[in-house]
């Protein structure tokens, strides 16, 4: 069928363990997220994306492929794109590299950010009074970060780390502390501080992202005509 050709091709690009393991990271991500398709272009775009990141960027595509396993349908529902949500995990990762653990916390993360509780956080405040504190806090810095568009729109998660990502530096050590434990909890701070410190990643990576159209079909190009293909065909 044509998934397991697109599984196949992923894995040889990706380097996966197994067909199985690519096959279950595309519908994975395919399911996680509302603005991809059950199609073959977009099954493409799932593939273009990985591979044109992790070749750019320290997290490869299987990294990305467990993030986003992790945490995708929490970010679909805040909001994030596929490619954002790309940017975000890369951002995170580049200076923890681990997969999971970077997932579990960016789920956890999206999650407090509309003001619900997560399995290891039972301590999120509701929503109104969430968004005055942030606003409150990030004052400091300026104009003040909004998590909402309006009183009944959020912004995505991208959106919000952006702006924020702006204000950091500018922010002191007090309110930086005061803003990780209301988006990130207890326990996931250290994540949310490596977002924070390489924001300009995610932005790069959703750059790269946006314009990745064609990358794996190319890698795959290049991995036909290597010694290790040759060897399999023959």
């Amino acid at each position: 069928s044509k998934r397991a050709e697109l599984a196949t091709i992923f894995k040889n690009i990706a380097d996966f363990d197994s067909i199985d393991g690519a096959s279950e990271a595309l519908i994975t991500i395919q399911k996680g997220f509302s603005d991809i398709a059950d199609t073959e272009a977009d099954m493409l775009r799932i593939m273009d994306v990985a591979n044109e990141v992790g070749n750019n960027f320290t997290s490869t595509s299987e990294d990305i492929a467990e993030g986003l396993r992790r945490s995708g349908n929490a970010l679909s529902e805040a909001n994030n794109t596929y490619e954002q949500s790309v940017g975000i995990f890369v951002a995170a990762n580049s200076s923890i590299q681990q997969a999971d653990k970077v997932g579990n916390a960016i789920k956890s993360i999206a999650m407090r950010l509309r003001g619900m509780e997560t399995e290891l956080d039972k301590t999120g405040l509701p929503i109104s009074k969430l968004r005055d504190k942030i606003k409150e806090v990030t004052a400091e810095a300026g104009q003040a970060v909004d998590i909402m568009s309006d009183d009944n729109t959020f912004k995505s998660t991208y959106q919000i780390m952006d702006e924020l990502a702006y204000k950091w530096e500018d922010l002191s050590d007090i309110a930086q502390a005061s803003i990780i434990e209301l988006m990130a909890g207890k326990h996931q701070g250290n994540v949310f501080a490596s977002l924070m410190s390489n924001f300009d990643t995610a932005r790069d990576a959703l750059e790269v992202s946006l314009n990745s159209s064609g990358s794996a079909m190319k890698e795959h190009a290049k991995w036909s005509d290597s010694i290790e293909a040759r060897i399999l065909k023959l």
